[in-house]
């Protein structure tokens, strides 16, 4: 053979040798976990649209027809009822006042009407009621705080205790505890009027309530004396009485600030207290402004204060309607 025969190319790998054998069957185990693969991402898949366009119904039908929704929630009753509070008012009270029907459903509660059950109380500030799907009511509520009370027969009927709150609303109060009511002092010089179901709030109690609030976080001892507030001056002459355990009558001032007053009649009370031969101060004045203080003496010598029966003070105020 010459050398310019032509031969044919001397393969140099496994893949240029020609191949003869058929490709192995796959077996059936594997073909099963092909057919469980597949399966599994075009269910997936199918998932995923159907979630999808039901988003997109539902949302369609809450922008056209928010009542088609409620409908299927028209006949589940209210099974919960949900409270929050920043005040003292427990579930018990909440489900009493809002009188809910046995089995009342959930969607067809009026919430307007049950907030205004609350709020006509007095107590509840404000009132505000969410549904909870499936079938719970929370109730949130702010709540009023009470700086005084005060004694009134209403309609005719046996006199009662109620309390103010600072923005003067009058109400009857619900959980507070005894300890708290028995130290508010009690309140005179106003009358109560009617206004719709309830009374009317009172004028001029913020301006108190400031006072009271002064005199308990600077001079505790003193506002635990307290035991009646008169607001019967402060429209005519700007003027808050307070009659205590150890002074019949202290005469406030709305010209000056209460801190100043409040330290004035800490000082003047104490100066009295080191001086027994001045006898018992029977009113002292704070009114006139500035650091003078007129004093008036009457009685026995000062003591030390502690509490007296009720019948030493003035009859409390009794208001029928």
């Amino acid at each position: 053979m010459s050398k310019f025969d032509s031969v044919s190319p001397v393969a140099r790998s496994w893949r240029d040798i020609p191949q003869s054998v058929a490709p192995r069957v796959m077996s059936a185990e594997g073909r099963r976990r092909l057919v469980f693969s597949t399966g599994k991402l075009a269910a997936t898949c199918f998932l995923a649209a159907v979630t999808l366009w039901g988003g997109i119904e539902i949302w369609r039908t809450w922008e056209t027809a928010p009542q088609t929704l409620a409908a299927a929630s028209d006949r589940e009753p209210v099974k919960t009822i949900e409270l929050r509070t920043d005040g003292v008012l427990d579930l018990d009270w909440v489900k009493g006042v809002v009188a809910l029907p046995r089995n009342a459903a959930l969607m067809e509660l009026d919430l307007s009407a049950l907030q205004a059950r609350l709020v006509s109380s007095g107590q509840v500030r404000t009132a505000v009621l969410v549904r909870k799907f499936p079938s719970t009511l929370v109730v949130t509520l702010q709540e009023r705080t009470p700086v005084v009370r005060i004694r009134a027969a209403l309609g005719g009927a046996e006199p009662s205790d109620l309390v103010i709150a600072r923005d003067g609303t009058v109400y009857a109060g619900s959980g507070y505890n005894a300890e708290l009511i028995d130290s508010l002092p009690w309140l005179a010089g106003v009358r109560l009027a009617r206004a719709g179901d309830g009374l009317a709030p009172l004028v001029g109690v913020e301006t108190l309530a400031e006072l009271l609030a002064v005199t308990q976080a600077n001079a505790p001892g003193l506002y635990r004396s307290w035991k009646v507030v008169d607001l019967s001056r402060l429209s005519t002459d700007g003027e808050i009485l307070v009659q205590s355990d150890a002074v019949p009558e202290v005469v406030f001032g709305t010209r000056d600030d209460f801190f100043t007053q409040v330290a004035l009649l800490d000082s003047t009370i104490e100066q009295i207290s080191l001086n027994p031969a001045l006898g018992r101060p029977s009113r002292i004045n704070l009114a006139v402004g500035g650091r003078q203080v007129p004093v008036a003496f009457g009685g026995p010598a000062l003591r030390a204060p502690a509490p007296a029966p009720a019948s030493y003070f003035r009859p409390l105020p009794r208001i029928s309607l």
